[in-house]
């Protein structure tokens, strides 16, 4: 009887699901949509039929007779949640898909869609109606991933970092100020949070980075800490951060600014070091360098500030961070004092001048600084030694310009600070070092068209061992994505997202008013234009 039992059972119930299907598929729409995903700069088309849609009406109604039989009552959706990265260097958007089931289990992330442009919002400063409409191709690109009848319901959150912090509070707030109208009024999206549009602490940046690591490589999630997650060190244009979880002898994490307590899912609880190194980015540090020697060469007689503050000034400065016998001119470098110069550089040596650019990159980290609170990383900063409070089975992750200035001229995803060194002084050494020890590795012209690189690569070895007191045999692991998704904050914030119901269920009154409100923008506009204006609704 049980068996026969069991047998009707699953027969009433495929009669029920092919009932659901046959309804809910003679509604659908014929038209097909076209989703986007970019893998590697690339961007691919995939036209996606009706047929997925019997596939995920199937999915969603067969769902819950599934955990019926377990006793759940467990139901799966997709969502879809968009977050804009508004960087130093340019903006990004990424529209993940998750499918988000109730209960406990941990959200499945099945796709990322991800599109970037240049310039960053901060290259807008006053111009704040041009900073929101540089968003727009960013926004038509999750439009065109998201099906119509979702987008209303997709929350959207555009965080700025270390470029619009330095830009200054006013101008900063006045262009987000302005995205979030622009968003609000003129796209379908749903804002969610207190602060949907707003410049993020250096603390969330490197927090939510080190989340997305550690859930992409399965380190978190599983419903308890299990004592092996990854540290990260992300470089950006304006900042850098690092974030881990130290294990402490004494077992006890002062409180204090650099820790933080966080709680992913229901049972997990992680104390992390953090802390955001503002200013101390590739683009501020390179900027840091120049400064430097320009101080240096002030300091030690060879030029005077008149002179170099000179509107066309031929000076040359000495900068061993150049490869031999290679000049730059016309960089823009903000001094100490916030005053703007445009210098020339030169290297006239004829050999590398490699432990002469370390010298000059060691004294911008400061690591004289008085140091408060035992142990410090540079500039007087708090940090829990890497070498003997963080297991040395555990992955240093280094991502951002620490892989974008070293894979794509040569550099393996894993390598130690040996390496790095060691690939630091080749480029520095010039053409010779160049054609003798590169040419298999990477093409020669490139490193002729970046003649920054010695600096940066010297900057990046110098704040990895210096500044974070990494030991030169530890292995470094570096990547853009894993497991097909890219790495860094931004997945990170969408699953804070997800883990609050609250924040990003549609709310119907707000979608509806947001319809009559275009409704009514476009039948204004036909009115006074006499144009036809097309919309789309959600």
């Amino acid at each position: 009887m049980a068996r026969f039992s069991n047998y009707k059972f699953i027969s009433l119930a495929v009669t029920v699901i092919m009932l659901i299907v046959l309804l809910r598929t003679s509604n659908y729409s014929e038209t097909n949509y076209t989703t986007s995903s970019v893998s590697n700069g690339e961007t691919k088309q995939q036209t996606q039929s009706t047929g997925n849609s019997i596939l995920n009406t199937l999915h969603e109604n067969i769902q819950p007779l599934l955990d019926s039989t377990t006793g759940s009552k467990q139901t799966c959706e997709v969502v879809h949640v968009i977050v804009v990265d508004a960087g130093s260097s340019g903006s990004r958007v990424h529209v993940y898909d998750f499918n988000k089931c109730s209960g406990n289990k941990k959200p499945e992330l099945i796709k990322e869609h991800f599109k970037m442009l240049k310039p960053g919002l901060s290259s807008f400063k006053s111009d704040f109606k041009g900073a929101a409409e540089s968003l727009d191709p960013l926004l038509e690109f999750a439009q065109s991933v998201i099906p119509n009848d979702k987008q209303s319901c997709s929350p959207i959150v555009v965080k700025a970092t270390a470029g619009l912090r330095l830009l200054g509070e006013t101008e900063s707030k006045a262009i987000l100020d302005y995205v979030t109208t622009y968003i609000n009024t003129e796209w379908p999206f749903n804002l969610v949070g207190k602060e949907p549009v707003a410049i993020m602490g250096g603390d969330q940046e490197g927090v939510f980075a080190w989340i997305t690591t550690n859930f992409l490589l399965g380190n978190i999630g599983n419903g308890e800490n299990l004592g092996k997650t990854a540290a990260i060190f992300d470089l950006g244009g304006g900042s850098t951060q690092i974030v881990f979880e130290p294990m402490l002898e004494d077992n006890k994490f002062v409180e204090n600014e650099y820790k933080y307590d966080l709680s992913f899912g229901l049972k997990e609880q992680y104390e992390l070091y953090q802390y955001s190194h503002l200013g101390y980015g590739l683009n501020e540090g390179r900027n840091k360098i120049y400064s430097t020697i320009i101080d240096n060469s002030i300091k030690n007689g060879i030029a005077t500030k008149q002179s170099i503050l000179q509107e066309n000034s031929k000076i040359k400065l000495e900068n061993p961070c150049l490869p031999p016998s290679t000049k730059l001119d016309n960089v823009k470098v903000t001094l100490e004092d916030g005053t703007i110069v445009i210098a020339n550089f030169k290297n006239s040596q004829t050999e590398e001048t490699f432990l002469q650019c370390r010298a000059v990159t060691e004294q911008i980290l400061k690591k004289d600084t008085a140091c408060l609170t035992q142990p410090c990383s540079f500039n007087g900063i708090h940090q829990p030694s890497l070498v003997k409070e963080f297991k040395d089975t555990s992955d240093l992750y280094v991502f951002s310009f620490f892989y974008d200035k070293t894979v794509p001229f040569g550099m393996p995803l894993n390598f130690n600070l040996k390496d790095l060194r060691n690939f630091a002084e080749i480029v520095c050494g010039g053409t010779n070092s160049w054609e003798t020890q590169l040419s298999t590795m990477t093409d020669i012209s490139t490193l002729s068209e970046n003649l920054e690189l010695c600096m940066e690569l010297t900057f990046q070895f110098e704040l990895l061992h210096t500044g974070y007191e990494i030991s030169l045999d530890r292995e470094l692991k570096t990547c853009q994505q894993i497991e097909g998704n890219e790495i860094g904050w931004c997945l990170g914030v969408a699953l804070e997202i997800l883990s609050d119901d609250s924040s990003f269920k549609c709310d119907i009154n707000q979608v509806l008013a947001k319809n009559t409100e275009l409704a009514a923008t476009a039948a204004n506009a036909v009115s006074n234009e006499d144009t036809v204006v097309d919309v789309d609704m959600p």
